[in-house]
């Protein structure tokens, strides 16, 4: 009987340390797949936060290009018709002296009847407006460096110098003249 009782808790022990066990395998099992999902969790939640910051990144790259591009074709535009308005001032000046003369006179043609001031004008320009100056009672200097003219007065100012009528014509037809060169 006392082996009886001995067997018993001896079998009952084995079955305890059994169990034990089987607890002890089935919770390594479950941290073992615990771990394994977060781990599989860990690289879906990295792998999407890898993704949004590569598409972050592909969004700048592409604004950064598009400002870059817009930037490069603005500049383009913008030398091509500094080139274009360069030229159109050297024709001009090359314009043969009655040419000269009409263009000259259309300018000094916006002064307000009455003006009373001088004129300061390049040196083919003060040529051409000799006559003109002295019959509208305007002092007349050859002070500027470029053709055209700049009349002055206690009451205004009004510049026409050739480069700046160009400029004043060109900020009007800058969006006509990009269409034709850059369509």
């Amino acid at each position: 009987m006392l082996e009886d009782i001995l067997q018993s808790i001896e079998k009952k022990a084995r079955e305890e340390v059994e169990k034990i066990e089987q607890e002890r395998v089935k919770t390594l099992q479950d941290i073992e797949y615990d771990f394994s999902q977060r781990i599989k969790q860990g690289k879906e939640q990295n792998k999407r936060a890898l993704l949004e910051q590569n598409e972050k990144d592909v969004l700048e790259t592409e604004r950064n290009c598009e400002l870059k591009h817009r930037f490069t074709l603005g500049q383009a535009k913008k030398d091509a018709l500094d080139e274009a308005s360069q030229q159109a001032l050297l024709k001009i000046n090359a314009l043969p002296e009655e040419d000269f003369q009409k263009i000259v006179f259309a300018l000094i043609d916006f002064l307000p009847d009455g003006f009373q001031g001088k004129i300061i004008a390049g040196k083919r320009t003060t040529l051409v407006l000799k006559d003109k100056a002295k019959a509208m009672s305007l002092g007349l200097s050859d002070g500027l460096e470029e053709e055209g003219f700049a009349a002055v007065s206690p009451l205004m100012e009004f510049d026409a110098r050739l480069s700046q009528v160009l400029e004043q014509n060109r900020e009007k037809t800058d969006p006509e003249l990009l269409k034709i060169l850059f369509q």
